[in-house]
């Protein structure tokens, strides 16, 4: 919690208002400065402190109030004449001697063919010639603007946008951005003169279809509704002004301009472990992140991207599919002596055992030091289905078979256990099975690296668990 004397101006805007509701529950001394403070009905209930103030104002009579205060922070409003009142708030701050001043400006910020960069350039150039000590945070289009199509979403399972559904974008979550206007709010010695760009995600619009469909459990669509169709929709909701300029985003992500494809770790930088001070980070991935054809590879590849720009001290520990899968062929084996999968029986690949990706874990955290910045790929075992069948066989005292029951037979198994998108990645690996992929056919010594320890093959595995089978 910091001492100092917070005031927000327009704070009934939505990033505004979120930020100013985290900062409450962080009992931070804030005040909201509005034009009508009878419209804050919703923040007087948070409990909030609200006087009259306004960007509007008269320079002097603005200073007058914000030089009871330490920290400014602005939204710059949503309004035609946002650049002459952004800029009257930074001279109104500068008079009053305000110690810090937190702006929020686009990505697009430099770019003067647009008019969203004819707005927000001069305000920027204002806010660093003032010798104020001051923050930056540009913000692209937020994911927040999907509720704008929620109403086609839910009854036609399709949603809408001006662009071709294989550009991809930066795109910021509000929560996110107030959170790191919270974070810089709290401590703004850090944040001195720093321009940060905070960006949540970077995808194309099928991207988020596909997304949709996997968190909603429906097919969700995106369509291309072209300029003219999506200028419409937008009438619906903001003036024209801004309907403009919101198209004006759309045709620099069309050209994929560097302000709307510029995916950037400045949230992290902010807000997350550095700011716990974690002196060490371990994630768990998998074997084929570099692989961008596979599901797995393109969700696990921008984590392991991310977590090296982060400037974390790290470790990464790989992981091939699990020994103890097994346990989902435990009824055919103990009825039917026989055991599935999708591929031929000879096609040898790596696994590993949970047991020893654990206890590399425990060894890694015990002495993270001595694992700063590595990449361990855990593999414990690597044998054929037709070997693992021979090993069954010995560990059990009966003959097992295994059956290649193909891909479509393994989907439909896979499916009682876990959700068709999981199911297709797995079915993936399977596939690179068949290829002879290094990602799962390279058998390491890691695992012995870490622990000093033999692995677990698939014979003590299965003379651990033999009872069961």
């Amino acid at each position: 919690m910091t001492d100092s004397k917070i005031i927000f101006l327009r704070a009934t805007g939505y990033i505004l208002s979120s930020t100013f509701k985290t900062l409450t529950y962080l009992k931070s001394n804030i005040t909201a400065g509005l034009r009508d403070p009878s419209k804050a009905q919703d923040l007087l209930n948070y409990g909030a402190q609200v006087i009259k103030a306004d960007m509007g104002q008269q320079q002097s009579e603005l200073a007058t109030i914000l030089a009871n205060y330490d920290h400014l922070y602005v939204v710059t409003p949503g309004h035609i004449d946002r650049t002459k009142l952004t800029i009257n708030a930074i001279r109104a701050a500068k008079q009053a001697n305000i110690k810090y001043f937190l702006v929020i400006s686009i990505t697009a910020a430099d770019n003067l063919d647009i008019l969203f960069g004819r707005q927000f350039n001069p305000i920027e150039k204002e806010l660093k010639s003032n010798q104020l000590t001051y923050g930056l945070l540009r913000l692209p289009m937020f994911i927040d603007n999907a509720w704008g199509n929620v109403e086609h979403i839910k009854t036609h399972n399709k949603f809408y946008g001006p662009i071709d559904g294989s550009k991809k974008f930066i795109s910021v979550a509000v929560q996110d951005a107030e959170l790191a206007a919270a974070e810089i709010l709290q401590n703004p010695k850090k944040h001195t003169k720093k321009t940060y760009t905070i960006t949540s995600d970077f995808n194309c619009s099928d991207e988020q279809a596909q997304s949709y469909t996997q968190s909603l459990g429906r097919s969700i669509k995106y369509v291309n509704g072209v300029y003219e169709g999506t200028k419409q929709v937008l009438l619906k909701f903001i003036p024209e002004c801004q309907v403009d300029v919101v198209l004006e985003l759309y045709k620099l992500v069309e050209s994929q301009d560097l302000s709307q494809v510029s995916y950037t770790n400045d949230f992290n930088q902010i807000t997350a472990a550095n700011q716990a001070n974690v002196q060490y980070l371990l994630v768990v991935s998998v074997t084929c992140a570099n692989n961008q054809d596979v599901l797995f590879g393109r969700q696990f590849s921008p984590i392991e991207k991310e977590l090296k720009a982060s400037g974390l001290k790290y470790g990464l520990l790989r992981l091939p599919m699990f020994i103890d899968n097994v346990w989902g062929n435990n009824e055919p084996i103990r009825t039917h002596n026989t055991f599935y999968g999708p591929i031929n029986g000879d096609k040898k690949f790596v696994t590993a055992a949970v047991q020893d990706a654990a206890l590399a874990v425990a060894i890694i955290l015990q002495n993270p030091s001595k694992h700063a910045g590595k990449t361990y790929t855990i593999t414990s075992d690597y044998k054929s289905s037709d070997e693992q069948a021979q090993i069954f066989s010995q560990a059990l005292g009966r003959p097992i078979k295994y059956v290649n029951a193909i891909f479509e037979g393994t989907k439909q198994a896979l499916l009682k256990f876990m959700p068709e998108w999981q199911v297709d990645g797995v079915l993936d690996l399977y596939k690179l099975i068949e290829k002879n992929d290094i990602s799962q056919v390279n058998h390491t010594n890691d695992f012995k690296k870490i622990t000093g320890s033999q692995s677990t093959n698939h014979l003590s595995w299965m003379w651990k668990n033999f009872k069961a089978f």
